[in-house]
């Protein structure tokens, strides 16, 4: 995935009524979804990961989240065989909303920065974003929690 561009969407259902630790106000979820679309070879590209681990203070806004890239899907024969490879890399996160609260009652949707260190085995890099809140009752689902933080794999020394 040499010189690639990465633009990181990810979206994470926040639902968590049965896995939200109340004594410490975290959501926690362990089967969310993270899309990343990425330019390859001047193509587009969307990998898909149902293993994203997200950890989510909803009194301070501090945030992370982690899927191994081995967990990452495609449709590329290539790309997906060099990713199945990379079994103990992970796309780690660890940041802070520029929100104060995370509500699961119905409100507006919010628009807010992100900021937060994005690591991998060899390194990190500071990164930035933007987010949305959508209040999306379905079900046990409370919330939709939309991130997008763009950087370049070569800042994060994936080859």
């Amino acid at each position: 995935m040499k010189k690639a561009l990465l633009l990181f969407i990810a979206t994470l259902f926040l639902s968590f009524i049965q896995t939200t630790i109340h004594a410490q106000d975290m959501f926690v979820t362990k089967k969310g979804i993270i899309a990343i679309s990425m330019k390859y070879n001047e193509q587009t590209l969307i990998a898909v990961s149902r293993d994203l681990v997200v950890l989510l203070n909803n009194e301070t806004g501090e945030i992370s989240f982690k899927a191994p890239y081995s967990t990452f899907k495609t449709g590329m024969d290539s790309i997906d065989a060099n990713l199945s490879k990379m079994d103990n890399q992970f796309m780690d996160f660890k940041g802070k909303l520029g929100i104060h609260f995370i509500s699961t009652k119905e409100h507006a949707p919010e628009y807010f920065g992100i900021e937060g260190t994005m690591f991998t085995s060899f390194n990190s890099t500071f990164v930035k974003g933007t987010g949305t809140l959508i209040h999306n009752q379905i079900g046990d689902v409370a919330c939709q929690l939309t991130l997008q933080i763009q950087y370049t794999l070569s800042a994060l020394n994936i080859q």
